[in-house]
Formats: structure tokens, sequence, C-alpha cells
């Protein structure tokens, strides 16, 4: 069991949206890394995780839907290699999303550089920790995880 330092926790909503292959929606973060994460971003403290990964699933990508299910909760703890930036640990809900209408486009004015969707078997390079996890999970057919994932293990 890995343990976090819990030093300041950043609360995160994503979005596990599948279309109907089973192939489930990642986006690419326009930030200086470019890594590929799901769809969702942090939560307002007033706000609840629900309703924010619904707002960001809209603001990122244009899709109206539905939270169906709480797929896990993910600690993300640690730092990534190279990188001397001391991060938050970050705790996201991971949701499992239901398309009510919409096809995915790049919505996020200049957040997200690019989206598509990727089979738990054939993941992009530089993809975060917590997507990995979250992916290999949903393709399980899991529900109520909870994980403490490193950075370490994500790519930087």
């Amino acid at each position: 069991v890995r343990v976090c330092a819990m030093g300041h926790v950043t609360r995160a909503a994503a979005a596990v949206l599948c279309d109907a292959e089973g192939r489930v929606l990642l986006v690419r973060k326009a930030d200086a890394r470019h890594r590929w994460g799901l769809p969702g971003a942090h939560i307002d403290p007033s706000q609840a995780p629900a309703h924010a990964v619904v707002r960001e699933l809209r603001r990122e990508t244009g899709i109206e839907a539905r939270v169906v299910d709480l797929l896990g909760l993910y600690l993300l703890c640690g730092h990534l290699r190279g990188d001397e930036e001391d991060l938050p640990d970050l705790l996201t809900y991971a949701f499992r999303c239901e398309l009510v209408s919409g096809e995915p486009v790049l919505n996020g004015r200049g957040r997200i550089d690019h989206l598509g969707w990727y089979d738990a078997g054939c993941l992009p390079e530089r993809i975060t920790a917590t997507a990995a996890a979250v992916v290999t999970d949903c393709a399980g057919t899991r529900s109520g995880v909870v994980r403490t994932l490193t950075r370490d293990l994500a790519l930087a």
C-alpha cells in the first residue's frame, strides 16, 4: 500500500465516457507537458463533484452528459521526475458518464489541444497515472474503486 504525505489536497472531477465500441474519450492538455488525461478539472470549493464533472465535460468537449456512477476515488501524490515544483496531492472523483447529446469537439478554449477515443489496450503515450488507472478500472467494469497512485509512475 502506498502512503501519501497528505499535505495540501486538491479535489478534481474526471469524466469517463465510452463510445459504442467501448473506447474511452481522452483529451490532451495544452500545457507545457502535453499529457493525455480524462476530461475534467479541479472542483470549486462550493461545488459538488458530480456537478463539476458535467460542467467540465461540456466546457472542454461540448458534450452534454449525465453521471451514471462513481467509478472511483484516485489519490495522486508525489513528484514528477525532473520536476522541482511542489505539487499538491490530487484527489480525483472519476465518474462514469453517459452521453446525452453532442459530439466531442475541441471546446476547451486553449485548455486542450487534441481529443480522441482510445481502447484500454492501446492508450496514447504520455498519459497521466490517474487516467491510466481509471481506464484500466473502467475496462474491468469496476465501480467504487479507491486507489492511491504516485506521480513518479506518470510519464514526465
